[in-house]
């Protein structure tokens, strides 16, 4: 009977110090999460405390996400105060960061001017992501890409654009447009060479083939006239007038117009010249008096000053009480990226800049 007992005694102290032993191992392996519960859970109660005493506001023209309740006093007063470095240690250390942080990081890299690690930052945080946070993402970052394009660009800091749109090309190789982009900041800092060369990125792209041969005729017009094409005007009344010259020796006065679509001639002056009238196409054209009719024909050999057009669109019309030869419209100035220079009568003609797409 004695022995029964101990042998009760025996299991059940056993059973005992097992359990003991486990409870000391489970809470030894799980108190590093354990402690972490307790401090986001105090890191919660913090800011809401903080966030009832002082109020977090973002400008309208900024990302102005919103704030996770995930974030700690120290991450929100790092922003706050505009401190990188510390912000960037409080979100490492920042159990689970969502893309709202990750936004509010990118913010502050931004008024920085930190725009190389801005970019770093947010496409190494892609990786991982949901389908929709990662369109989000995207969206923020050709919205960055946008801004700083702008800004760069009124500054004429070419170089800066070129290294920029090179690292964007090797974090998304897929997205054409940033070849497209870094080829037009390299001819307009002058390398035609290396333009043609980053267009390669972007020539299967069926989806942007006006855009490439846009491209390839601007860089093939910088290296025959320069960098930008300037065209004299006349000044007539409000109206400018820019020459055109035709093969046979005609001279046309066209009057520019950037609220007509097509370029238009008067038909009386060209429908005697020899294999004009043989390839036309019968066209309704709405103008400011009605509709009207006209023929659609292309004149080849077109001269523009130091400009030398291979074609131009245009459309014959009868025009008797017109004053001049004619109407520039947006089918030629549409080309290029222009502006009349009112003081010195030029026409300046630059090459396109490919715009973005809004979406990813």
């Amino acid at each position: 009977m004695k022995r029964t007992v101990s042998y009760l005694v025996a299991l059940f102290l056993g059973l005992f110090v097992g359990w003991l032993g486990q409870q000391f191992w489970i809470g030894y392996t799980s108190i590093d999460s354990s402690a972490a519960i307790t401090q986001s859970l105090s890191r919660q109660y913090q800011r809401l405390n903080d966030l009832k005493n002082q109020s977090l506001r973002f400008s309208q023209s900024e990302v102005a996400p919103v704030i996770s309740e995930r974030l700690s006093s120290k991450f929100i007063l790092a922003i706050e105060q505009k401190n990188l470095d510390l912000a960037f240690e409080q979100f490492s250390q920042l159990e689970d960061p969502g893309l709202d942080e990750v936004l509010l990081v990118a913010a502050l890299l931004f008024e920085q001017d930190r725009y190389e690690l801005l970019f770093s930052f947010l496409y190494e945080y892609r990786y991982g992501l949901d389908v929709k946070s990662e369109q989000q993402l995207l969206s923020e970052i050709y919205r960055y890409v946008e801004q700083l394009d702008v800004r760069l660009g009124k500054e004429e800091n070419y170089e800066k654009l070129v290294q920029i749109y090179r690292q964007l090309s090797a974090y998304q190789a897929d997205h054409t447009f940033y070849y497209l982009r870094l080829s037009y900041w390299l001819l307009q800092s002058g390398d035609t060479y290396e333009a043609s060369q980053s267009l390669l990125g972007a020539i299967n792209d069926i989806g942007f083939v006006k855009e490439i041969t846009q491209l390839q005729h601007a860089i093939d017009l910088y290296e025959k006239i320069g960098p930008q094409i300037e065209i004299p005007l006349k000044l007539e009344g409000d109206h400018y007038i820019v020459g055109i010259e035709l093969e046979g020796g005609i001279h046309l006065d066209l009057m520019i117009d950037t609220g007509a679509t097509k370029t238009v001639v008067k038909k009386a002056l060209l429908v005697d010249v020899p294999g004009i009238m043989d390839d036309t196409k019968k066209l309704i054209m709405n103008t400011a008096n009605g509709r009207a009719k006209g023929l659609g024909t292309r004149l080849s050999n077109v001269n523009m000053a130091k400009l030398n057009l291979d074609y131009l669109d245009v459309v014959l019309m009868e025009l008797p009480k017109f004053k001049h030869d004619g109407l520039l419209g947006m089918n030629f100035l549409t080309q290029f990226d222009f502006d009349i220079d009112q003081e010195n009568l030029l026409l300046r003609l630059n090459p396109k800049k490919i715009t973005l797409n809004a979406s990813p």
